[in-house]
């Protein structure tokens, strides 16, 4: 009798829970598998890669973050096709998105393959007190005042050469872009007086605002080596707080403008993103949202 009684009870109470996790995972796919656009650049899709994990507490999903060019061609970091994130347990929130650094990397290698990235800097871009001057240059390298007049400004072009690393260093998100700078006697000029390998370190601060994550990036340090020279071998770390100067005053506000777009957040249950407290773990974000 009481296996009867279970029989006739238990689908009136399980059906109402399961239309509840039925009708919940079917509004998921059709929210996160829509695409967002990356500014003019590319367009980003969360695809649920796997079924949802129900537990008492909580509704847990595995999504990819598929960024995409104008072609619809996937664009991703190398060195990053099996990451995976691991969430902190919830405290004081309704909710929370862990977000691969490895999305970062791809949105930035997005706007690298474009150019985006890239920049020429001058005089005119710089303030009246400009430090690229061939006084200045000359300063530290005595050997650039043969081949260049009092009257000339120099030109100083910026080009990313590799893909864009990102990482999680001591709880910062940490950007590093592999590029040269080249150095030109004036913006007319077709031969370059030296070229630099540099390495580019930048810090992210990250925020949230409109359901969209955020990057400001801010100058760390720069690491010079002497790729090639008109006026032979010198040491071009001497070279360092000048480039440093230059960077962070143009071409620090030029990649902030590129990544003005920032990166929208998926749409889940109607959580709110929005001011939502970003932290960081080992290998990724963590966007908390409000409860």
């Amino acid at each position: 009798m009481l296996n009867n009684a279970i029989k006739r009870v238990l689908p009136r109470l399980l059906c109402p829970v399961t239309d509840t996790v039925l009708n919940a995972v079917n509004s998921l796919l059709r929210t996160v598998n829509s695409e967002a656009p990356l500014g003019a650049v590319g367009n980003l899709q969360y695809v649920l890669s796997k079924v949802p994990v129900v537990s008492k507490a909580a509704i847990g999903l595995d999504l990819n973050a598929v960024v995409k060019d104008l072609l619809g061609n996937p664009v991703e970091d190398p060195a990053c096709s099996a990451a995976s994130v691991s969430l902190p347990p919830v405290v004081g929130a309704a909710g929370q998105l862990g977000l691969s650094v490895c999305l970062l990397g791809s949105v930035l290698n997005l706007l690298q393959v474009p150019g985006k990235l890239d920049a020429a800097v001058d005089g005119q871009l710089l303030a009246a007190d400009s430090p690229l001057t061939t006084s200045a240059l000359s300063a530290l390298i005595p050997e650039v005042s043969g081949l260049l007049s009092g009257s000339q400004q120099p030109l100083l072009k910026v080009r990313v050469l590799d893909t864009p690393q990102v990482s999680v260093e001591n709880g910062k998100v940490m950007v590093h872009l592999p590029a040269s700078v080249e150095v030109f006697p004036s913006n007319s000029s077709q031969q370059s007086l030296f070229v630099l390998n540099t390495d580019v370190v930048l810090s992210a601060q990250p925020t949230v605002s409109d359901n969209t994550l955020h990057l400001s990036l801010a100058l760390e340090r720069v690491n010079l080596t002497l790729a090639s020279s008109l006026i032979g071998d010198f040491n071009a770390p001497l070279l360092e707080p000048l480039i440093s100067d230059i960077l962070r005053a143009v071409y620090v506000p030029h990649i902030n403008a590129a990544l003005e777009m920032g990166i929208p957040l998926p749409d889940l249950l109607n959580l709110k993103w929005e001011n939502g407290l970003v932290g960081t773990t080992q290998n990724s974000l963590v966007v908390k949202a409000q409860a």
